[in-house]
């Protein structure tokens, strides 16, 4: 009778290393490295607008959110390359940093609803345009001239 060996679990986030270095993802292994310590190599201003993206040969790219962070990163560049071969101790050299710009499915965009300003119209003179709506047959059509009107209204007035 075969005796079945007793496993115990093991976390995965213990295990990646392994796992990418049997499988020869060395890169991909210091990427997610990289990623995971960006904020301490670059600073957390730089590491709001930037994340390591891959590796091509011996270049870096990063991923910028737009064209004046690409701009501004750029100029740190030896410091980054210095910090990033420190930080990767040997494993992997880092020559240089290329710059592009972050896919837009990447950044996280919040969303916020729209709140419109408070509309401040005078009162006699919404009464009067009412007045000249009732005309209007349509009661949703009346209704949105009359919104219009006090936003046009309200915006005069700035």
């Amino acid at each position: 009778m075969v005796e079945k060996t007793r496993r115990k679990l093991i976390s995965l986030a213990d295990s990646l290393s392994d796992v990418y270095g049997h499988q020869q993802w060395g890169n991909q292994w210091h990427l997610f490295q990289l990623t995971d310590h960006w904020p301490q190599l670059v600073g957390e201003v730089f590491a709001e607008h930037s994340m390591p993206a891959y590796f091509r040969r011996k270049d870096l790219w990063v991923y910028a959110h737009n064209s004046l962070w690409m701009q501004q990163m750029h100029f740190s560049t030896t410091d980054i390359i210095a910090k990033i071969n420190a930080f990767l101790q040997g494993a992997l050299t880092v020559e240089d940093l290329r710059w592009t710009l972050q896919p837009a499915e990447l950044i996280d965009t919040p969303v916020e609803k729209y709140v419109p300003p408070p509309l401040d119209v005078d009162a006699d003179a919404e009464r009067q345009f009412r007045s000249m709506a009732e005309n209007v047959e349509n009661p949703e059509a009346r209704e949105a001239l009359c919104r219009l009107w006090k936003r046009m209204e309200s915006l005069k007035k700035k």
